[in-house]
């Protein structure tokens, strides 16, 4: 029997979207460096990634796989979470998988950061926000009644908070970021929060502070010495062909029909 195609969702940040520069931008950046500056000025594009076409969602397409992509840049947890279950109310389309690239939860600070008065704790922002985000997601496999993947990437995910609230679900990859760089990341989801570090309502100490503030540092270091991310930022080539290839396995194998 042919395979028939299965139709995936997916969702999260800039690390669900194929958006690489490609070659022809690379070459008009270069070209307008050099007119801006001089000919002889030498231009790193070291920080520019890989082609879009090496990214989980264009091999996952060439595969043969129908993929909706709600994933965004700067997109937060509860942001494109609601945004897809807001789609699929409205578009009643069958849907196989969802895919979660799983951000950082301070990115929806303002969930509970609702005035300017409220004092926080950073760690405990932290918490109750991946808590929301836990929450609705579950609401959004409730409604599309579909297999599940959720993939710790710019930010790892809270374990116990998502097995007391989510559940088991057919693959949970906790921390793919120190998956790629071979070491173990400190826990933070702070990298793209800077600000709340200065902010007068925060209630941590500063050896707190300077503890979290060291682990951003470490993770950042790390990311823009490493060439499995070509633009310092996200994932490259190599970290996307494994992660498709251990996604097809699993899609492949949990295909009945195929």
């Amino acid at each position: 029997m042919s395979k028939i195609k299965q139709t995936l969702v997916i969702i999260g940040d800039s690390w669900g979207v194929p958006n690489y520069a490609p070659i022809n931008y690379i070459n008009n950046t270069i070209e307008k460096i050099k007119t801006l500056y001089s000919d002889d000025v030498e231009i790193n594009v070291t920080h520019l990634g890989d082609p879009s076409d090496t990214h989980l969602e264009l091999l996952l397409e060439n595969e043969g796989y129908n993929v909706i992509n709600f994933a965004k840049n700067g997109g937060t947890n509860l942001e494109t979470i609601r945004e897809a279950k807001q789609y699929f109310l409205v578009n009643l389309t069958e849907v196989d998988w969802l895919i979660w690239f799983h951000t950082e939860s301070l990115r929806d600070r303002n969930e509970i950061l609702t005035s300017p008065q409220i004092k926080f704790s950073i760690p405990k922002l932290t918490k109750d926000l991946a808590i929301l985000a836990y929450q609705e997601f579950t609401d959004l496999i409730s409604t599309l009644k579909c297999k599940t993947i959720v993939i710790g990437g710019q930010a790892p995910i809270d374990v116990d908070d998502f097995d007391n609230i989510v559940g088991q679900i057919e693959l949970l990859i906790e921390d793919w970021h120190s998956e790629i760089l071979g070491i173990k990341l400190p826990f933070s989801h702070g990298v793209c929060n800077l600000d709340l570090f200065d902010s007068a309502n925060c209630t941590d100490s500063i050896e707190e502070k300077s503890k979290m503030l060291d682990n951003i540092d470490t993770i950042l270091k790390l990311d823009c010495a490493s060439s499995e991310f070509p633009d310092n930022a996200h994932p490259g080539k190599h970290a996307h062909k494994k992660l498709f290839d251990k996604l097809n396995y699993l899609l492949t194998r949990n295909n009945k029909d195929a």
